[in-house]
């Protein structure tokens, strides 16, 4: 046995301020010199904090996070020997992990808000892949404006950085090719119509901390997981989602057009189906209604023609259209028009829904608890 007096990582790049750069995504292999040269002791590699990258047992190091950590190589005839905290033969390199090449500020168009932070307004139309730079003239990047994007069609992935907090309405709209967007985990508001007409969208990963979601128009969207911290949704148009499960704290919901939608139950924190919120859910079949339920508004499941029962609470105590100053025709409040397999509404007797549905002409549906 020949012991290693010391060990040196020899092939770190190393900066200015002595740290080796790798981009998320990619590897390095690192290499170590003992001294005498002829040792047979072992080399062990370890990464100190695993969040931000792995090593193998050969040193090459691959980068998952964007962070600092550090690299470390241990001598010793084993493991064991070389993790005694008495042993001297170490050595370590800083890691900067940093998030792929960002895209060149000169690239968009930005405005400096009155807060001295970046709000991105519009951008180079032939651009494919971006990563927005999280600070521009030293300014941090947190709003992303209203049709910032919109109408780029050869967008095909996005990624933002953490500092966002905000995507403005429509600020992605028409982006046809649009497949992949990776959102930051400081955003809390998703815009109106934000995504409308990415039709090459089929996921999107949303994370915990939004509280408004509006991804109407993603034609091709077929699932979504929400976070817990969701309160309103709107999907008006996603003919191709089939189902979801909807978070409990969700208070507002539209599901207009999503003609593929088979089924769907509303959390207790619903309280009100504003008008048109279901119609033309074509396949529609089951939806269950929580006890909470007190306003169904106009036309909510007009040409919902697979849906063939329903329950309303008795909680409820208004639906379909209202005018507080003029009569209203039996046709405008029935929320059931164009509903051809309709067959079953449950109610209970005396409730504000028995009274409605005989009013409206579909008594001879009803069945009273």
């Amino acid at each position: 046995q020949i012991a290693a007096k010391s060990v040196k990582i020899s092939n770190a790049k190393l900066d200015e301020n002595e740290v080796h750069t790798i981009v998320v995504g990619e590897s390095y292999d690192f290499n170590r010199k003992l001294s005498p040269s002829k040792s047979t002791d072992k080399t062990y590699w370890y990464i100190l904090d695993e969040e931000y990258a792995e090593v193998d047992s050969s040193g090459v190091v691959t980068a998952k996070k964007a962070g600092i950590t550090t690299l470390v190589a241990k001598v010793g005839i084993d493991r064991v020997s070389a993790e005694e905290s008495t042993n001297k033969v170490v050595d370590s390199v800083r890691l900067n992990i940093v998030s792929p090449k960002e895209t060149s500020a000169d690239k968009f168009t930005y405005t400096i808000m009155n807060d001295g932070t970046v709000c991105i307004t519009g951008c180079d139309n032939s651009l494919t892949e971006v990563v927005i730079p999280s600070m521009i003239e030293g300014k941090v990047v947190t709003e992303i404006g209203e049709w910032a994007f919109a109408y780029c069609s050869n967008l095909r992935s996005i990624k933002l950085p953490d500092s966002v907090t905000s995507i403005g309405k429509q600020a992605f709209y028409d982006c046809i090719s649009l497949t992949s967007i990776d959102l930051s985990e400081g955003i809390t508001s998703i815009g109106y119509n934000t995504f409308y007409g990415c039709i090459s969208l089929t996921s999107i990963e949303v994370p915990e901390g939004v509280t408004s979601i509006d991804l109407s128009g993603c034609i091709s969207l077929t699932n979504i997981d929400l976070p817990k911290s969701v309160t309103s949704v709107e999907f008006s148009d996603c003919v191709s989602l089939t189902n979801i499960d909807l978070p409990e704290g969700v208070t507002e919901i539209e599901f207009l057009n999503c003609r593929n939608l088979t089924s769907i139950k509303l959390p207790k924190s619903v309280t009100r189906i504003e008008n048109y919120a279901f119609q033309y859910c074509s396949s529609l079949t089951s939806i269950e209604l929580p006890q909470s339920l007190t306003y169904i508004g106009e036309d909510v499941f007009y040409g919902c023609s697979s849906l063939t029962s329903i329950e309303i609470p008795k909680s409820v105590t208004s639906m379909g259209f209202v005018d507080p100053y003029e009569e209203v025709s039996e046709e405008l409040m029935d929320i059931f028009r164009n509903c051809p397999s309709l067959k079953t509404i449950i109610v209970t007797a005396g409730s504000y829904a028995d009274r409605w549905a005989r009013r409206v002409g579909h008594e001879d549906k009803l069945i009273r608890k």
